[in-house]
């Protein structure tokens, strides 16, 4: 896959919070909300992790690895909280558990494909396409 086609799973990334809101408004728990940002930041990481190939801000380097890695952490993070917290509030039918075990394995395995992609993809292969740099050495 190359880095460029991550430009369009982060505008999906961030489309999706916006027609979460258009269709039940603003959330009244704070852990909701929190969510949605969460969402909206790994689509703006995705976005600028395929149109970079690094940023520098104060000396810190993100590479394009490391920024649609860490977009991938936050989806999973973001993804089995709601079903985790309707367990926890005593929601406990099989069917809601086996619905945690799915969430929680898919989680995982987006962490996995995190990891590998920091490590250079032995496992998932991802190309970089894009030279363009901010700040740093040839910024914008």
């Amino acid at each position: 896959m190359r880095q460029s086609a991550f430009r369009y799973l982060g505008v999906l990334v961030i489309i999706v919070p916006i027609v979460m809101l258009a269709m039940y408004g603003v959330p009244e728990s704070l852990v909701d909300t929190g969510l949605l940002v969460l969402l909206v930041i790994a689509g703006l990481l995705f976005i600028v992790s395929s149109t970079y190939a690094e940023i520098t801000v104060g000396g810190i380097t993100l590479r394009w690895r490391q920024g649609i890695a860490l977009g991938v952490v936050l989806v999973a993070i973001t993804v089995p909280v709601p079903y985790l917290l309707e367990l926890i509030g005593g929601h406990t039918s099989l069917t809601h558990i086996v619905s945690v075990i799915i969430v929680i394995g898919a989680s995982v395995a987006m962490l996995f494909f995190a990891f590998d992609i920091v490590g250079g993809g032995r496992y998932f292969k991802l190309t970089g396409d894009v030279d363009r740099r901010i700040g740093g050495r040839g910024g914008l």
